[in-house]
């Protein structure tokens, strides 16, 4: 059973209504459903809320067996890795950016130089 079974679990244990358990965790009750329904992850600040407010061991909520805890690891880690790489590609894009802003200025620069030279030259 994964973490969003075991919420279901204990919100129908508790006879509460996924609309009010949304509202507890200030989500919209669309995304509890996906929570529920193994959709998308809880976070763990969610998971130490429901299990302070509803008064459950944090246990209840481990997977079953070690190898749901191992591809939530894997799949925690490779979200992080995304972030990283996006979050460095927007900086590589800044960057290219100014390198191309720098390298027209550069080439105004010359193009001036380059005229007054000529102009120099042409005035002897």
């Amino acid at each position: 059973m994964d973490i969003g079974q075991k919420i279901r679990k204990i919100r129908q244990e508790k006879n509460i209504k996924q609309e009010e358990f949304a509202n507890f965790l200030n989500i919209s009750q669309s995304n509890f459903s996906k929570i529920e329904n193994g959709k998308t992850f809880v976070t763990f600040e969610q998971v130490i809320n429901i299990a302070n407010h509803y008064k459950i061991s944090l246990f209840e909520f481990l997977p079953d067996d070690f190898v749901e805890i191992q591809q939530l690891d894997f799949r925690i880690q490779l979200e992080e890795l995304y972030s990283e790489l996006k979050m460095h590609k927007e900086t590589n894009m800044q960057l290219i950016k100014l390198i191309k802003n720098l390298e027209a200025q550069l080439k105004n620069k010359g193009k001036d130089l380059e005229n007054r030279t000529l102009k120099k030259i042409s005035s002897k």
